[in-house]
Parts: C-alpha cells; sequence; structure tokens
C-alpha cells in the first residue's frame, strides 16, 4: 500500500530550487507507473511527457524511504528501464531506452517540445516550432463543450476567425484558402459543418493534430499558410472500446476494435445532426446567426430543412513488428432544402444545397534496419458542391438555376527516412498529386438552357523533397530542407525552400529563427454571378498563365520561449510577402469595377504568449499584432490599403481550474475592429450618385465576448470501466452584439443604399454528454 507522508513545507510554491529539495516519503509495492508519475506531479509539481503505450504494462516497487525529486527520478529511471530527460524547470520527457539507440534517440531528440501544455493540458509547442494537440486529452477552454478540432487552433495567438467560424480560420495574414487541412493524408477542400459553425472532423476520437504556421516541414506543400495535419491514432486496445454521447446538434458514436491481439483493429466514427427534425435553442440561434440577410431568415414560417453527418473508419494492421499498413476513409456531408411560397401564393420557390467531401488514403510502412524506414502512401479526395434554386409558377412550369464545383483529388508519396549519424536524421521523398478543378453556372426552362459560366482545369504536380534534421542534444536544433515541383498544367518549376533553427541560450531561455516560400495553384474566389440563397458564395479553382497566377508567398520569423517558476512567455516576431493575389481570390466588395487586378500583399507582426501554473489553477495570455496590406495594379491609386482581415490587435485572456473530478474555465476574448469600405449616397436635385471611399478605409467597432465551461467526470459503475462525462458551455455570456461585417446594397439605378450589418452569434449554451467502455 502506499504510503506518502512530506517531511518539508513547501514554503515558496514560485521557486523551482525549493522544489528540487523538497522531500517526501514513498512506498510503493508492485504499482502502475502511470498512477506514480501522477502521484509526483502532485507532490512536486512538475509534469511528465510520455506515450501511453509505453508505460501502459509497467509496474515499479519503491522501498520506503524520503526521496527528493532528483533522488525518485534516479530510482525511477533505474527500476524501470526508461529515460526521464528534463526539458526545463517543470516538465520530463520519458522514453524507452534502447542498446541500439543512435535511430531512436536521434527522432527522439528532433521532437521534444519547447513548452508543454502550451494553454492547456493536451496542446503542445515542439522543438520545430509546430503545436501538437492530441483532443482526446485535451484539458477545458473557455466556451467549448466538447474539443473541436478546428475551434482549438483559434485559441492560438496569430490564428483568428473575422466571421466566427471555425472553417474561416486566417493565419497571420493569410486566408482560409490558404491552409492545406489533411486527414491521414487526404487532402480536404470543406472541413465544416452548418456552413463552418463547427468542424466536420469528429473529435472524440484518438487522433493528434499537428499545426504549422511558421517553418513547415518541407514533406507540405500546396497551400502558402498554415497547415493542419490531423492523424488517427495507430494504438491497438487490449479490448473493445466504444464510447457514444450527444450535444445540443447531434448524436456521435465510435468504435475501436482489436480484431487480432497487437496486431489489427479497426476504428469507426459516426455523427448525425438531429437539426432537420428538432430545431434546439443552440442550434436556432446559430443557424440565426449563419442565414441573417439571407430569404431564410426572411422566411416567417422557418421551415427549412438542414442537416450534417460525417463518417470515418480506419484498418490498422501491424503485419510485423517492423511493417505496418493503414487504410482510412472520411465522408463529410451538408445538406440544406428551403422551400417556400410568395407572397401571392401561386409561385413557389425551392433552395437546394449539397456539400460533400468524401476521402480514402492507404499507407505502407517499413522500418528496414534500425537506422533506415520507408513509407508509400496515397490518397483520393472527392469535393462536390452543387446548389439548386428551382422557381414553380402558377402553370407548375419550373425554372432551375444550377452552380456546381467539383474538385477531384488524387495522390501518391514515398518518404524515407535515414539516421546518418547520432543526432542527424536526412529524410528524402517524392510526391506526385493530380488535381481536376472545374464548375458551372446553368439556367434551365422547359424550352431553355444558358451557361452562364463554365471552367475546368486539370493540374498535375511533381514534387521532390528533402530536410536534414539535427540535434546537438540540449543545445542546438535545426530542421532545414526544400521542396522542387512541376506543375504541368503552367509549365513551370518552384523551388520551396524551409530551415527551423533552435538554440538553448541558457537553462531558462530558447531563440529560434525559421523561414519558408511556399507556392499555391488552387484557391477560391467569390462568385457573383447570381445572387441566390446567400451563402458558400465560394468556389475552387485553378491558377492559370493570365487572370490567376500562382500564388506564391514568403514568410521568416524570430522568437524567443523562456520559463522559470512556473511561468512561461513565448513571443515570435513574423514578416510575410505573397504576390499572385486578384481582386476576386480576397473578395473586395462594393466595388462596380468589373475587371481583375493582380496585386501583392504584406504583413508583419507579433505573437505573444504568457501562462502561469498554480498546482490545479491556470492562468494564460495571448496577445497578437497583425498588421496587412494589399497593392493592386489601378486600384486605390496604386496605394497599399487594409486587407480585408487585418484584425491589428486582438487578445486572449482565460483561465481554468481543476477540483477532483471537476473542471472550470473562464475567457474574456477581444479584438480591434474589422476594415470595411464606406459608401455614401450623393443627392442633387436632379440625380443621385454612389460614391465610394478609399478601400477599407473604415473601422467596425471593436469586438468582446466571455465565455464559460464547465466539465464533470464521473463513473457510472463500481468497477469505474464506464465512465461518463458532462459538460456546458456558454458562449458570449453578457450577450454583445458585435458587428462581423458591414455591406451595402445598391440598386441597378444606383438610387437606393442600404447599409448591412452582419452580427456575431448571440449569447448561446450548449450542452453534452457522453459515456465510454
Amino acid at each position: 500500500m502506499k504510503k506518502l507522508l512530506c517531511i518539508l513545507f513547501l514554503f515558496n510554491a514560485l521557486l523551482s530550487d525549493a522544489q528540487e529539495e523538497k522531500t517526501c516519503y514513498f512506498e510503493y509495492e508492485n504499482k502502475k507507473l502511470i498512477k506514480v508519475l501522477h502521484d509526483v506531479e502532485i507532490i512536486y509539481d512538475v509534469r511528465f511527457s510520455y506515450l501511453d503505450e509505453l508505460l501502459k504494462d509497467k509496474v515499479v516497487s519503491i522501498q520506503k524511504d524520503s526521496y527528493t525529486l532528483k533522488e525518485l527520478i534516479r530510482v525511477l529511471a533505474r527500476t524501470t528501464n526508461l529515460s526521464f530527460e528534463r526539458i526545463d524547470a517543470r516538465y520530463f520527457a520519458v522514453y524507452k531506452r534502447e542498446v541500439s539507440k543512435d535511430f531512436f534517440y536521434a527522432n527522439h531528440i528532433l521532437n521534444p517540445v519547447i513548452i508543454h501544455a502550451y494553454l492547456t493540458k493536451g496542446i503542445t509547442k515542439n522543438k520545430d516550432n509546430s503545436f501538437s494537440i492530441l483532443p482526446h486529452k485535451l484539458g477545458i477552454l473557455p466556451g467549448l463543450t466538447e474539443p473541436d478540432v478546428l475551434q482549438t487552433l483559434q485559441q492560438l495567438p496569430g490564428v483568428i476567425s473575422p466571421n466566427e467560424t471555425v472553417t474561416g480560420l486566417h493565419v497571420r495574414g493569410g486566408t482560409p484558402d490558404q491552409n492545406l487541412v489533411l486527414w491521414n493524408g487526404i487532402q480536404m477542400y470543406h472541413s465544416g459543418h452548418l456552413f463552418g459553425m463547427i468542424s466536420g472532423f469528429n473529435s472524440n476520437i484518438d487522433q493528434r493534430i499537428h499545426f504549422y504556421n511558421k517553418g513547415t516541414d518541407p514533406i507540405y506543400g500546396g497551400r502558402i499558410s498554415s497547415t493542419i495535419a490531423i492523424e488517427t491514432s495507430d494504438k491497438i486496445p487490449p479490448k473493445i472500446e466504444i464510447a457514444a454521447g450527444f450535444n445540443m446538434l447531434n448524436f456521435d458514436a465510435n468504435v475501436n476494435i482489436p480484431i487480432l491481439k497487437n496486431k489489427l483493429k479497426l476504428q469507426v466514427s459516426a455523427r448525425r445532426s438531429f437539426t432537420d427534425t428538432y430545431k434546439t435553442f443552440t442550434y436556432k440561434r446559430l443557424s440565426r446567426k449563419v442565414f441573417q440577410h439571407t430569404k431564410i431568415e426572411k422566411d416567417p414560417k422557418d421551415e427549412n430543412i438542414f442537416y450534417f453527418r460525417d463518417y470515418n473508419a480506419k484498418l490498422y494492421y501491424q503485419l510485423t513488428k517492423k511493417t505496418s499498413f493503414t487504410l482510412s476513409s472520411i465522408a463529410i456531408e451538408n445538406n440544406l432544402n428551403n422551400y417556400y411560397a410568395a407572397n401571392e401564393e401561386d409561385h413557389f420557390f425551392n433552395d437546394i444545397m449539397t456539400i460533400t467531401n468524401k476521402g480514402y488514403s492507404a499507407k505502407w510502412k517499413t522500418k528496414w534496419t534500425p537506422k533506415f524506414s520507408s513509407s508509400v502512401s496515397a490518397f483520393y479526395s472527392d469535393y462536390f458542391f452543387n446548389y439548386d434554386f428551382v422557381k414553380i409558377d402558377a402553370l407548375n412550369s419550373k425554372e432551375i438555376f444550377t452552380k456546381r464545383n467539383k474538385v477531384l483529388d488524387s495522390g501518391l508519396s514515398l518518404d524515407t527516412n535515414l539516421s546518418i549519424m547520432k543526432n542527424t536524421i536526412l529524410k528524402l521523398g517524392y510526391q506526385y498529386v493530380a488535381q481536376d478543378v472545374s464548375h458551372v453556372f446553368v439556367s434551365k426552362k422547359p424550352a431553355l438552357s444558358i451557361v452562364y459560366d463554365s471552367k475546368a482545369g486539370f493540374v498535375q504536380t511533381h514534387s521532390i523533397y528533402s530536410s536534414l534534421n539535427y540535434s546537438s542534444e540540449k543545445i542546438i536544433a535545426l530542421n532545414t530542407g526544400a521542396r522542387i515541383s512541376y506543375i504541368t498544367y503552367l509549365n513551370k518549376f518552384v523551388f520551396e525552400p524551409r530551415f527551423v533553427f533552435n538554440y538553448q541560450v541558457n537553462k531558462h531561455l530558447k531563440a529560434s529563427v525559421t523561414g519558408e516560400v511556399k507556392n499555391q495553384s488552387i484557391s477560391q474566389i467569390k462568385e457573383t454571378i447570381v445572387n441566390d440563397l446567400g451563402v458558400e458564395n465560394k468556389l475552387w479553382r485553378v491558377s492559370d498563365n493570365n487572370r490567376f497566377p500562382l500564388l506564391h508567398a514568403k514568410q521568416v520569423t524570430a522568437g524567443i520561449s523562456h520559463s522559470i517558476s512556473n511561468w512561461t512567455f513565448d513571443i515570435d516576431l513574423y514578416r510575410k510577402n505573397t504576390r499572385g493575389l486578384t481582386t476576386l481570390t480576397y473578395g473586395f466588395l462594393n466595388n462596380l469595377d468589373p475587371n481583375f487586378h493582380e496585386g501583392t500583399s504584406q504583413s508583419y507582426g507579433m505573437d505573444f504568449y504568457m501562462k502561469k501554473d498554480f498546482n490545479n489553477f491556470k492562468i494564460w495570455m495571448t496577445y497578437s499584432f497583425n498588421s496587412g496590406k494589399n497593392k493592386f495594379e489601378t486600384l486605390n491609386d496604386n496605394k497599399y490599403f487594409p486587407v480585408n482581415a487585418e484584425i491589428q490587435h486582438t487578445i486572449n485572456t482565460a483561465t481554468s481550474y481543476k477540483y477532483m473530478d471537476w473542471q472550470f474555465a473562464l475567457g474574456w476574448y477581444w479584438h480591434s475592429g474589422k476594415p470595411y469600405t464606406k459608401i455614401w449616397l450623393l443627392e442633387s436635385a436632379q440625380t443621385k450618385k454612389i460614391i465610394y471611399g478609399s478601400l477599407n478605409a473604415g473601422r467596425l467597432p471593436d469586438y468582446h465576448r466571455l465565455d464559460i465551461s464547465s466539465v464533470w467526470n464521473f463513473s457510472l459503475s463500481k468497477s469505474g470501466l464506464v465512465k461518463g462525462k458532462l459538460g456546458l458551455s456558454v458562449y458570449n455570456l453578457y450577450n454583445r452584439s458585435n458587428i462581423l461585417n458591414r455591406e451595402y446594397i445598391i440598386d441597378d439605378k444606383n438610387t437606393r443604399l442600404e447599409e448591412l450589418d452582419r452580427k456575431s452569434l448571440e449569447i448561446n449554451p450548449n450542452l453534452f454528454f457522453r459515456v465510454r467502455f
């Protein structure tokens, strides 16, 4: 039986040196190592980072005695055959000690964390300056009942969604379509539900998210802003794991089945909304925000039918100790059917919209020797958008306007990893990607069919990449490499160098410098051919050598991280230049000029993060400054003007507290106003004229809101094998009415001007319940 008695009182919890000398009595007999480490974390206020499968079967016995933290770590290392590496004053990395360790050691030291529990448990900042998020281990965040994959990213500095959607992520001046989103290697072109209000990826399965906002690994290409790579777990459970739950929008369930012990598993997940049968208070608030200033908002009967669903599955087969095979599939689907009658009740209208993104991937991975491994993978992604606007007159005659956008994306890649010497890994790879992109706008009447616009493009890209990862244990870490791609459609080669350099200045201070060059051949534009439903008015299309040039971006950053006495500080300075933009790419509003204009963008800024841990109590704050300017030929007198999403100042403050099985979080979010273009109606005795101000010279009022969350974990059986979780969140607690966007409606004769403000989400509670066994 465990007996613990602390014999020294912790007189100063903020001094890590005092923690080093703290002494406690310990006695364990055949106790699980995970439980022992949990005790050590509480008593000494430290944290351990490890893979669950590494410790799941480990038990330890410790002779009764008094131990300092250093003494206890030495005992644990000796009795478990594990290595405990100190990352900083508070965090330890636990990994397996191997005789033939060159290969493992190099992989290990190149991927330790710079900051553990970046905002909360489950978020880490890695030594390659990427972020890792484990949704199933994520601590509580303000305003979130469940760990939404994409909404969690908005908690990080430099990531903002000006329209309050989880899919509208602007990262350091980039636009949402410039973010590369991957799920098990499948490129995703639609990743949201309810028109972007919630993520299309089920966060209740075991998975890891890698997020790059700078110094992106050369293995990733095709987008000029951030990279969001989601990988589901390969862990094979000892028994069947089942989980299910619901919130105020949907039901979901997932199952993890070990078909062959330690060899083969099948993981399946499904989620489906019930919004087409029952509209909760939560859904009505979300719907009101999404459909404002559209035909649906004006329908007094509110009889539209909307629902979403998603599925994913993964088959993992560990053929041998050195070889594994994986098959994955995913489907995200949104459906809307809006039927209503005109005022005279003899004309009827029907809006039918379907958005789907399906994908499949396969991966074969082999570790040929302790120093050399390789993998071969392939993927296929199918994005389809279809909108039909149907008019039915009194004679039952139909007129149908159809808008379609389709992307077929497939690819093959070969990756190799070679440990060429201690602490150094060389990566080489080849990737082939083919993208077939098309759109069409058609109007059909009983005796007439008109094609307003139609375009198709097929792009093949061949890429080779290489990177060299070096680390001199605790002093220097370097990741440098490049991608070279040939784009067949444009008959063009592009060169994309990347590098990340980290230097340990002293025990508490780290410095880093990163740089990257990226290119993008497919992007979204805003279509304005028809004033239809009022949502999802963007379509994917490929670059050409004419009106839509290849997007090209360069970014450099410099930053420091400082940790001492449970305080953590992190600051990044960056500069980013982009060329190849078009006016439609950025969707400038209120400009009657029908021509395309090519331009450039310049942005620079700062991301700041600060956090303090007090045992079970945490506080943190992030601040971001961003200045983004555009310059387009013949627009705005050829002068720079603010980008559409230039939010110069953003502050996010939060606190969380854990008490036994309860977690609480409170957060306040504020940012300065978004730019817009002012328009006036100039009236005289004979005429009325619309006057446009300078592009994006106006500013909306500041945005702010307060969010709260609470989660309770409990057991539903005496054995503890059946566990439950109940949570409540309230978004925008004091019901602040924020203006997200300002637009103008002008009639054909320029005689009437109407100002339209799109408002933020009102106060919105959400409740969820989950059970797993």
